[in-house]
């Protein structure tokens, strides 16, 4: 019966993983637009390749969603999340790669928090509909061996989401530090808690361990948790920037961000500026290492950043295009940097 039911569920499906798919290649189309009009970049690397990674991803979730015989009985809107998640991601961060190539307002950097934060929320109020099967949902050795586990787990979980949900959407209209930590917090929070209720229900009500097989399915989704919390950590902690002096252009090239290529020619000035603030960020990406992307303050005021958030120090350029903000990892080579570009500029 449940094989039968799983079979009439994969058929029906078909066209929705189609369509699902079609969704998250569509910032590769955007990136084959940017190469084949502004020539091979950072943007266009970005857009092109990230898609292939999530799309992998996709298949695989589907796969394993639907050829789990339960979920042949699963809520329609639940099994909706396995379709849908991959393919939104991919819309939100396609979109932030295409805006920043194209200069967007600041406006819709700002409310990135606030579509993570409704994305959650709509997971959140998928979570509870979720009835017991190995491949959705919160999997563990207690809910997998207890559907009312799975049940309360599931009632605490959907709650959380939703709460973080909130706190994220309403952390878009804070300053960015704020934002920052909310964000950290209630991503950790969701992924983490729902664990330790599960496991304070299991040791509650005393129920039977769970077999072998269901603490392997179990296994498997701590490692996929744990590599996801791994996967933040890295990107806080990790990352470069490096500066090519060429003979005609300084090129920038920075870990999770596109690159920037300056000809010297186009260099009005350039400045050695210490203590110098930051400002707000429009858009980029922040960690406790590096600072990257478009930001805006009351010396400069609009201005593209590429620095170590410890180096306090800076050299400045004015271009026809804006302002450029380099920094090396400490003062020295920042020094350094700053130097080496003035002996490049031409001859006045």
């Amino acid at each position: 019966m449940l094989q039968e039911t799983w079979r009439k569920t994969a058929q029906k499906n078909k066209g929705r993983l189609f369509a699902s798919s079609a969704v998250i290649l569509l910032p590769a189309v955007a990136g084959l637009t940017f190469w084949v009009v502004h020539g091979w970049s950072g943007t266009a690397a970005a857009l092109l390749l990230f898609p292939l990674p999530l799309l992998a991803l996709h298949g695989v979730c589907v796969w394993m969603t639907l050829r789990d015989p339960q979920n042949g009985l699963q809520d329609k809107k639940a099994l909706s999340m396995a379709f849908w998640l991959c393919p939104v991601l991919s819309l939100l961060f396609g979109a932030v790669w295409a805006a920043e190539a194209l200069n967007a307002p600041s406006v819709f950097f700002q409310v990135q928090p606030f579509i993570l934060g409704l994305l959650l929320i709509a997971v959140g109020n998928f979570l509870p509909k979720c009835r017991q099967n190995r491949t959705l949902g919160v999997k563990l050795p207690w809910t997998l061996a207890s559907e009312e586990n799975w049940n309360a787990t599931h009632r605490f979980a959907g709650k959380l989401w939703v709460t973080s949900g909130a706190g994220m959407a309403l952390a878009a209209f804070l300053p960015e530090s704020a934002t920052a930590a909310i964000c950290v917090t209630g991503i950790v929070a969701a992924a983490l808690l729902p664990v330790g209720y599960s496991y304070a229900f299991y040791r509650r009500n005393s129920k039977p361990a769970a077999p072998a097989k269901e603490k392997g399915r179990a296994g498997i989704g701590f490692a996929v948790t744990a590599a996801v919390l791994l996967g933040c950590t890295v990107l806080l902690f990790t990352g470069d920037v490096r500066f090519e002096l060429a003979d005609d252009a300084l090129t920038v090239r920075a870990t999770y961000w596109p690159e920037a290529t300056l000809a010297y020619g186009d260099i009005e000035s350039v400045k050695y500026m210490e203590g110098m603030a930051v400002g707000t960020r429009v858009n980029g990406f922040g960690s406790p290492r590096l600072m990257l992307g478009r930001f805006r303050n009351g010396t400069l005021g609009d201005y593209t950043r590429y620095t170590y958030a410890a180096c306090k120090s800076a050299v400045v350029l004015e271009h026809p295009g804006g302002t450029l903000v380099l920094g090396g990892a400490d003062e020295a080579k920042t020094r350094a940097l700053y130097e080496s570009v003035l002996a490049k500029l031409p001859a006045a």
